[in-house]
């Protein structure tokens, strides 16, 4: 199994992994220690992050300390965060599943961009890869997702995907690797476990070389998918334009195809449209100006000569109080992260703030700025608006609109990202600081 993960991981990542530092997700199962282990023998450069999910009390904090244990024996570093998950799923309405996963991959995506990773690897393997291609079928995916889990997404590796679960547990038997169980996974209170539980066990008895066809399969969608991207490529330079946010498509070139909607569909995915939606769209009447088409994220508007997309100014968040100065904290795409440092290990940029740790008083106010809003730019006399200030920047409105500040007792100490007030400010009398890091997540 070595022999074939070394011969894997440069193949898919296309870069040579010994000159590469790799941040493991690491919860303790058997994959990802598996995982663990097999970038230790193959000597590669790498951490562990482990999320506590905090979803079953004591085997949870169990499941952390082991992970840390783990770190400590293989003489790696090792991060950790504890999330309050289901607080996160009500304040954003979604299921437990969405909100982990949104949590984690906000870390994940920090721990890069602060430890300097090269790759995150996540420890999904082939049978993952069978149940999410599955999973994509029975919800109408495209033909794209009947390849499931890519190896490779962005920064994400998944150097696992090619071996089943069969050959992972045994190798882990084998070389005398630990492991604990997720007591949650023998529940099927999700559709993913109840097909893992109830339905593939049989499917795999009846057809036990599943994965050699599965391989065939996602063979034949990655090239019809390949010649698909470059046929929207090939439109898009003719006939699309796209500017700060705006998307505007050629009516004409549309109406010069037998059917549009596949091509709309790759599109607008982007924009929230499903499948659907975009078969509506290429059969409606585009002579109609003005015509409009929406959902939850973004409008078109039925032009002359273009269909307009533009996302729609987002709602209001919901900003979490930030109570003390340590932790991250997520609101959409942008992550805020709090520590103590020494003031001599201080080091000012835009995407970073800092506050004598003695004078700053919590909770911090995390909100998008409001009309109104004042504040006095470190380094200069006087207050200033907020609008003023952006309206100097040259900062787009789109850009406008996600503008965020920092306040404390009604005071904003920071426009985020881009300038620091006087307030709080560090002095000759400073000893310890608040940093604060921010960081727009735009993958």
């Amino acid at each position: 199994m070595i022999k074939q993960f070394t011969s894997h991981l440069p193949e898919i990542t296309g870069q040579n992994p010994a000159s590469q530092k790799f941040l493991l997700a690491v919860s303790g199962g058997v994959d990802s220690m598996v995982m663990a282990h097999l970038f230790k023998e193959a000597g590669y450069q790498f951490a562990i992050a482990h999320c506590n999910f905090q979803l079953r009390g004591e085997e949870s904090d169990a499941d952390a300390a082991f992970v840390k244990e783990t770190a400590t024996k293989l003489n790696v570093p090792f991060f950790e965060q504890s999330f309050d998950t289901l607080q996160y799923k009500a304040e954003k309405n979604m299921s437990i599943q969405m909100a982990a996963r949104e949590l984690r991959y906000h870390w994940f995506h920090f721990l890069k961009r602060m430890g300097q990773f090269d790759w995150v690897a996540t420890a999904h393997h082939a049978n993952d890869r069978f149940e999410s291609a599955l999973l994509n079928f029975m919800h109408g995916g495209s033909p794209f997702s009947l390849a499931g889990i890519r190896p490779v997404h962005l920064y994400i590796v998944r150097p696992l995907l090619y071996f089943n679960k069969d050959e992972i547990v045994a190798y882990a038997k084998t070389n005398h690797i630990n492991w604990r169980e997720d007591s949650s996974n023998e529940k099927n209170d999700y559709k993913r476990n109840t097909l893992r539980n109830e339905v593939l066990p049989h499917l795999y008895q009846w057809h036990p070389t599943w994965q050699k066809a599965f391989e065939r399969t996602i063979k034949k969608t990655e090239d019809e998918t390949a010649f698909r991207t470059w046929a929207v490529n090939e439109f898009k330079k003719q006939f699309v334009e796209q500017n700060k946010g705006e998307l505007r498509i050629a009516i004409a070139g549309l109406q010069a195809l037998e059917n549009g909607t596949a091509i709309l569909y790759e599109l607008l995915e982007g924009y929230g449209f499903s499948y659907d939606h975009c078969d509506a769209i290429a059969k409606s009447d585009l002579s109609r100006v003005g015509n409009q088409f929406e959902n939850e994220f973004a409008r078109l508007v039925v032009d002359r000569q273009f269909l307009i997309i533009n996302f729609k100014v987002a709602e209001p968040q919901k900003f979490p109080l930030i109570q003390q100065a340590s932790g991250v904290h997520a609101v959409s795409n942008q992550l805020l992260a709090l520590k103590l440092v020494r003031k001599e290990e201080v080091v000012f940029s835009p995407n970073r703030a800092y506050f004598d740790a003695d004078l700053l008083p919590f909770p911090l106010t995390w909100r998008n700025w409001q009309a109104g809003d004042k504040f006095q730019p470190f380094g200069l006399e006087g207050t200033k608006n907020v609008s003023d200030y952006l309206i100097d920047l040259k900062i787009p409105q789109v850009e406008k609109d996600k503008q965020t500040v920092l306040l404390t007792e009604d005071k904003i100490i920071w426009l985020v990202g881009k300038r620091q007030s006087e307030h709080f400010r560090l002095s000759e009398q400073t000893k310890m600081a608040v940093e604060i890091n921010f960081t727009l997540i735009n993958d």
